[in-house]
């Protein structure tokens, strides 16, 4: 019995070890890196109002929804992988829509899956306005940056959006951009 013991201790230490070594060899975004983004260009989602819409939006396209409209990001990755920046848009009214605008300032961790693919979860906290209302809203995005020529990525995943204010409104969808990387131009 002391010996099953002795080699499912080893075996759980080794594999730890292992663990631990990989995910120190994590290949990151490096230190200094800054992308300039047009984000949900493309979008998909489902959200839940007061009731439940579905829309789908390409390029700046206004919907019902309040979260997928496209916006302007900008990150500087502050140390590898760890990045700080934002996202703006404003969506202006066409046929009868409300108008609606959001600023958020986020955070972010990206690390490389393969050498053209990173992936990049952030979030952030800011203020989400539509119909009228502003309100406190927290996106996060589960985002893969596909290189797909030296300074051009395509960016696309999930995302989530939360809005706080008189009610709270949730939305869950997926979106598509474009993101420039500055350091393959300054090089």
């Amino acid at each position: 019995m002391v010996k099953k013991k002795s080699i499912l201790g080893a075996a759980v230490v080794s594999a730890a070890m292992t663990f631990a070594s990989s995910a120190s060899a994590l290949d990151t975004v490096d230190k200094g890196t800054m992308y300039l983004g047009v984000e949900r260009l493309v979008a998909l989602g489902i959200e839940t109002a007061g009731s439940t819409n579905f829309g789908m939006t390409i390029l700046p396209n206004r919907t019902q929804m309040n979260f997928q409209f496209a916006r302007v990001g900008f990150d500087y990755f502050v140390i590898n992988g760890l990045s700080i920046g934002g996202t703006a848009g404003m969506q202006f009214a066409t046929q009868g829509s409300s108008s609606a605008f959001a600023f958020v300032p986020r955070v972010g961790y990206a690390f490389a899956l393969s050498r053209k693919i990173d992936f990049w979860p952030r979030g952030g906290f800011g203020i989400l306005g539509a119909g009228g209302n502003a309100r406190a809203y927290m996106p996060l995005e589960a985002m893969f940056n596909w290189k797909f020529s030296d300074p051009l990525y395509m960016q696309f995943g999930g995302t989530v959006d939360f809005s706080f204010g008189n009610r709270t409104v949730f939305g869950l969808g997926g979106a598509a951009g474009l993101t420039l990387n500055f350091e393959s131009i300054l090089r």
